[in-house]
């Protein structure tokens, strides 16, 4: 038998404790088993059943999002990165069996999640990254690719969101990919027209001359990859729009999969029957005395009160 949630025994101690004080009535140490019972629910005993090994497809996928300063702007609602994130949760929870690897990026790439099904794992670093602790505030295309390529994990699906910052070099960038195996899809994210970009206190970023900052989509985006897309109604309908354009390569991995017979039925049902018990036998004998004393009244003999 296996606990999966150990961690609750420690509330057992201090019931153990309460539950060997004489001053307590033997109700009282009947409602205290109960909850220990309780407990014993929590921890969620278990016994294990023989692992089964399934084959499941998905294709694999690196998802690079660009966490620079001018993903702030609002040339998208809410912003650029806060509408990137959304795409990547509907990614993520919509194609569960792919085997996914989150990196962000500014002028370094910076890896969040290896490659795993587990998507539930690179929602939470997802959410727990913080950009105020990235130092580096620029983009890098050609580091990212490069990183990428030095990796040599075989085929892989590119999803690069980003607006492009200030890359001028497609040639470049292309002659880098052309070294591995990596069908790129790009969602650009920004307007021609651009946006300002605000800080963390509200005011407007500005450059070393005074003049407001406008960051705009880096056109070079284009030139970089057939499979290019813009932002579409909502966050979802451009997460599906990513996906199918993706390359069908699929890969077949197995996985090992584990189930239980569930044994927190047992303390809960004895709590349950503990329960009903005391306080169902405190009604029965309630009702009886009650009872004794309307027929003692009615036949006129002496109530205990009386004898007094």
């Amino acid at each position: 038998m296996t606990l999966l949630y150990p961690s609750f025994l420690w509330l057992l101690i201090p019931l153990i404790m309460l539950l060997w004080r004489s001053s307590y009535s033997f109700v009282n140490k009947i409602h205290l088993i109960i909850l220990m019972l309780i407990v014993l629910t929590l921890t969620r005993p278990v016994v294990e059943q023989m692992p089964k090994e399934s084959q499941i497809e998905g294709r694999d996928i690196i998802i690079a999002l660009d966490v620079s300063y001018s993903m702030n702007a609002t040339d998208i609602k809410l912003n650029r990165y806060e509408f990137a994130k959304e795409i990547i949760f509907h990614l993520l929870k919509e194609n569960p069996t792919d085997n996914v690897m989150l990196i962000a990026f500014t002028t370094n790439p910076l890896l969040l999640s290896p490659p795993t099904t587990d998507h539930k794992l690179i929602e939470i670093a997802l959410k727990s990254l913080n950009r105020e602790f990235i130092l580096t505030k620029g983009t890098s295309l050609k580091k990212l690719f490069e990183k990428l390529v030095s990796m040599q994990m075989g085929h892989q699906n590119l999803i690069l969101i980003s607006d492009g910052g200030e890359e001028n070099n497609p040639n470049e960038l292309r002659e880098i990919l052309k070294k591995s195996d990596i069908s790129l899809t790009i969602l650009a994210l920004g307007t021609i027209q651009g946006a300002t970009i605000k800080k963390r206190d509200g005011t407007l970023l500005k450059d070393k001359e005074g003049n407001l900052v406008i960051s705009r989509v880096n056109p070079m985006l284009k030139s970089l990859s057939s499979s290019y897309f813009e932002p579409s109604s909502s966050p979802k309908a451009t997460a599906d729009e990513l996906y199918n354009s993706l390359s069908d390569n699929a890969n077949r991995a197995k996985k090992m999969q584990y189930s239980y017979l569930e044994l927190y039925q047992i303390p809960l049902i004895f709590a349950i029957l503990l329960f009903l018990m005391v306080h169902t036998r405190g009604r029965v004998l309630y009702d009886m005395a009650k009872n004794t004393y309307k027929v003692r009244e009615l036949s006129g003999e002496p109530l205990p009160m009386d004898k007094l």
